[in-house]
């Protein structure tokens, strides 16, 4: 069972948006804030802060890959008959799932974070992103290691299901904090301009009276 080593969830990452979206209404002039066009300003932002989405790319096609190492097999893994003779080379073969991806460069900023929903039996820290693609990587031959073409293929689809997964959830979250973050973003506008005409009303109404 692996332990989730996110830094934060998509949650915590969209309450951060929120607090810096809101020092930059206080900087914001009279002038761009009274501006009738409220919905502009929500667009700025929006756009400004939102996360890019993320998917599976229908438009591409999968792909897989196989790779070959030679790779050092220590005599303690080779059982107490072969203790003596030492460390060996033995050629590994491995099988790389490459599923293509929309908004990839959303993906590896903000891959760290915690999904709403996870297994708790993989990470998708296993998964690297090369290119455009999410990949994923298991051995297919190795010492002692030789699955039947049967376990090879459930293999595969496991990898690969576990890839469709993460991308879902990353999806879902990030469609969920952007609809969420646009409306709080348009209720802080508004607010920020009420506060911004009361607080100019106030002192305009205190310097008449001072003369």
């Amino acid at each position: 069972m692996y332990t989730q080593s996110f830094d934060q969830s998509f949650d915590g990452h969209y309450k951060a948006l929120q607090s810096e979206i809101r020092h930059e209404l206080l900087d914001l002039s009279s002038d761009e804030l009274n501006d009738p066009d409220v919905e502009g300003l929500v667009e700025k932002l929006y756009s400004r802060h939102a996360i890019q989405p993320v998917g599976i790319d229908p438009s591409i096609s999968i792909e897989k890959k196989l790779r070959t190492s030679n790779e050092v097999v220590p005599s303690n893994r080779r059982g107490e008959i072969y203790s003596g003779e030492g460390d060996v080379e033995y050629e590994h073969e491995y099988l790389k799932v490459m599923i293509p991806v929309t908004g990839v460069n959303a993906l590896r900023q903000h891959r760290h974070l915690r999904t709403t929903q996870h297994s708790l039996s993989w990470n998708p820290d296993d998964f690297d992103i090369e290119g455009s693609y999410v990949t994923g990587e298991f051995c297919i031959k190795g010492y002692n290691h030789h699955p039947a073409e049967e376990a090879i293929v459930k293999q595969y689809e496991t990898q690969k299901g576990r890839i469709f997964d993460w991308l879902r959830w990353l999806s879902a979250d990030i469609e969920k904090g952007n609809a969420t973050l646009k409306n709080w973003i348009r209720s802080a506008v508004v607010a920020q301009k009420n506060e911004r005409a009361d607080r100019e009303s106030r002192t305009g109404s205190l310097m008449s009276k001072l003369g």
